[in-house]
């Protein structure tokens, strides 16, 4: 893990996003989270040292945070959006006046060059946002990079929103009562056909994830109350329980060196019925390398002449880069997360498993992932998305509808990329 250490406002960790007329909430996914995230860390180091209020930045600069994951069109259109956003801070009116604040962050301008083709892009701020950073109270060191590895993006707004009880404070719980509606919506949760139920499912995901990747340890319980026109009891809050220790930081970044000395090490306690994943704990140079040599390996077997293996390799690269492994790459990264989060759940690691996409509420809409990265319907196998681009939008665009689940499943090894 870098360093990546800044204070953090605790009153902007309790925020919900607005159009720019300030009327709808707006849902945002992981992308433009992390890079709301990282203008942020960037932008304020820069202001720290000479005050000003625009900067110009590269696309290589983000990409060099990310490790490659991330490819300048996602970027350039991420930032776009980012750059309409209004903030609402303080949303549960805990901190100073107690009034909520609105604010415009960013101003983004993308930038093309004279050739036509845009490798950067200007962002102007406000001494007012900036300062927020400067001296808040409490006062919340905060390591941005425990944020950009939480996944799904609901895991990156709960830590912040948790991480700013503490302050100076150390290896002691604290407490946070929230009601459940307004939970929700700092969650990015306002879909109404979300029930409170599924809301709470994808919640104990996020808190599996903070518990495993963040220097907290966080615990949830829900209050309820009979509604007596209906006579059924309702969710109406959610009680948290965090404690925060700087000492499992640190054991978080020896694991993760640890991993890289010996990657054949991760997932040891797999049973033999679930190596079969396709692996993707690697740069995306790496898994693209991997791909050129399988691709040259198969058209020497087949008979194919080579007079220049480095010329042909190329030719290969090239190809699969216009063919979008990238977005192949990102699909892997994202399907490979969720599986290793439903892994402990595994009750019989002698069966074979596989992921879904779930429906809680309507089971016909549920999907399965076949080998080429679509979603097909597990009632009639409809067809649900025909590209991994359209994979990826249809992942986040389901995020409150739907979530990821595991289904025990003897053909299991039909789907490979699914499987567990």
């Amino acid at each position: 893990m870098k360093k990546l250490h800044k204070l953090f406002p605790p009153h902007l960790s309790q925020l919900v996003f607005m159009d720019k007329k300030g009327e709808n909430l707006i849902k945002i996914n992981s992308i433009d989270y992390d890079l709301f995230i990282w203008l942020i860390y960037n932008v304020h180091k820069k202001y720290d040292k000479n005050k000003s209020l625009s900067y110009d930045f590269e696309y290589t600069d983000i990409k060099k945070t990310f490790k490659k994951t991330m490819n300048t069109k996602v970027i350039r259109e991420s930032l776009k959006r980012i750059g309409k956003l209004l903030i609402i801070s303080n949303y549960l009116q805990s901190y100073g006046d107690k009034e909520i604040i609105v604010t415009k962050p960013f101003e983004i301008e993308i930038i093309t060059a004279d050739n036509g083709i845009s490798y950067g892009f200007n962002v102007k701020t406000t001494n007012e946002f900036m300062n927020w950073f400067n001296n808040p109270t409490p006062k919340v060191d905060v390591n941005y990079d425990i944020i950009y590895n939480l996944k799904p993006t609901m895991s990156k707004l709960l830590y912040l929103f948790l991480r700013d009880a503490y302050g100076g404070y150390e290896n002691c719980e604290r407490y946070r009562n929230v009601a459940i509606d307004k939970l929700r919506h700092m969650m990015n949760v306002s879909n109404p056909n979300t029930t409170n139920s599924n809301f709470i499912t994808q919640l104990k995901k996020s808190i599996k994830s903070i518990n495993k990747n963040s220097d907290l340890t966080v615990k949830a319980n829900v209050k309820k109350k009979k509604n007596l026109r209906t006579g059924l009891s309702e969710i109406i809050e959610v009680k948290f329980t965090m404690k925060w220790d700087k000492n499992k930081e640190f054991e978080l970044r020896l694991k993760e060196k640890k991993a890289k000395k010996t990657p054949e090490s991760i997932d040891s306690n797999i049973s033999d019925t679930e190596t079969d994943d396709i692996e993707v704990e690697c740069t995306f140079e790496d898994y693209l390398s991997e791909k050129v040599e399988d691709e040259y390996e198969f058209s020497i077997s087949n008979g194919t002449l080579v007079k220049n293996e480095k010329s042909y390799k190329h030719g290969i690269r090239k190809k699969l880069l216009e063919d979008g492994i990238e977005s192949e790459y990102e699909f892997l990264i994202v399907i490979e997360n969720e599986k290793s989060l439903l892994r402990e759940s595994v009750i019989d690691k002698n069966q074979p498993y596989m992921l879904i996409y779930k429906d809680g509420e309507n089971p016909y809409n549920s999907c399965y992932i076949n080998n080429e990265c679509q979603f097909i319907t597990m009632s009639n196998k409809k067809k649900m998305t025909n590209t991994i681009s359209e994979s990826l939008e249809f992942i986040e665009e389901n995020r409150m509808k739907l979530h990821f689940d595991i289904l025990k499943c003897d053909y299991s090894d039909k789907y490979q990329i699914g499987r567990l």
